[in-house]
Order: C-alpha cells, then structure tokens, then sequence
C-alpha cells in the first residue's frame, strides 16, 4: 500500500511539473506575464494564460523564487538559478522549504521555462489548500530552501504579508481576463 501511496505521489508531482512548465513557457514575440504589483523586494505578476499570478524575489546569490497559484490547480514554488548546473528536465530531486523555520521535504521536479534554454530550476506543488500556504507563508520571518548540490539559500521575506495580499487580489481578478 505505501509503494502505491508513494507511486501516486510521484505521478502527480511529474504530472503537475509538466503543467506548470505548459503554463509558465516564455514565448520571444511577447511577454506572458503582465506586473500587477510590487511589495519591498517582492513582485506580483499575472499570467493570463493559465488564469493564475505568482510573487517573485531573488536571494543575495541571485537564484529566484517563484511562489504562485494557478487556478484549479493550486499553489507551487518554482526556484531557480543560472549558475547552477542544470537538473535534468522531469527528473525528481529531494529538497527542503522552510518558513517560520519549520523545514518541509518536497521532491522537484527538474524543468526548464523556455524551450532549448538549459537553465536550473525546480518546481514543486504546495497542493490545492492554498488558504494555508497564503497563511503559513504570511507569518514566516524567514524563507529557505535546501537545494540539491547548492546547499541552503535563504529568501528576503520582509513585506511578505504585502505581497500575499496583493497576490490574493491579483488570483482574485485574474478569472476576470
């Protein structure tokens, strides 16, 4: 039963991995996201293609996090960094994610944005409950992830709770384009 339990877990981060790259593709002759916002570090974008918005910052080292809701299918994280050696795209890598200090496992997926572009990301799904992602996000002083042959970067969470709401209300319009 665990084996299965573990099987189907797999299949939807794969699954899910594939969706968000769909999703997230950049195309040369136009932008795909739109800004809606800014808050401290932090800037909300909208993606009117998968009727979704994210928040993104990057750490001291540049490496970029990307945390974001797509409507249907919930909250994920993509990070990434061009100085990275590239994961391979629909691999599975163990990682950490951190706020308020509380370190969480996930596997990622390894996956690039644009076609023929090797760059080093991995995305992961924070499921559908996006109600407690918002929430535990909000009240974290701190945001870390621990990558895989990278060691642990930590993200600026300061004006976070701003960026959470103006992400909210971004999701909120977003069914309306």
């Amino acid at each position: 039963m665990g084996c299965l339990i573990r099987l189907v877990g797999l299949c939807f981060v794969i699954f899910l991995g594939l969706m968000i790259q769909g999703h997230l593709m950049t195309y040369e002759d136009k932008p795909v996201t739109l800004e809606y916002g800014a808050a401290g570090q932090w800037i909300v974008r909208q993606d009117p293609q998968s009727h979704g918005c994210f928040m993104t910052t990057d750490a001291k080292d540049l490496t970029r996090i990307r945390l974001g809701l797509i409507k249907g299918a919930g909250a994920y994280v993509i990070v990434g960094n061009d100085e990275w050696s590239p994961f391979v795209e629909g691999r599975l890598y163990a990682l950490t994610f951190s706020a308020k200090g509380d370190p969480i496992p996930f596997m990622a997926t390894g996956m690039t944005l644009s076609p023929g572009i090797d760059q080093a990301m991995l995305g992961f799904s924070l499921g559908k409950d996006t109600e407690f992602f918002l929430d535990y996000l909000s009240k974290s002083k701190t945001i870390g992830m621990t990558i895989p042959n990278e060691g642990y970067i930590q993200f600026n969470s300061t004006e976070i709770h701003k960026a959470i709401s103006l992400l909210t209300e971004c999701q909120n319009t977003s069914e309306e384009i």
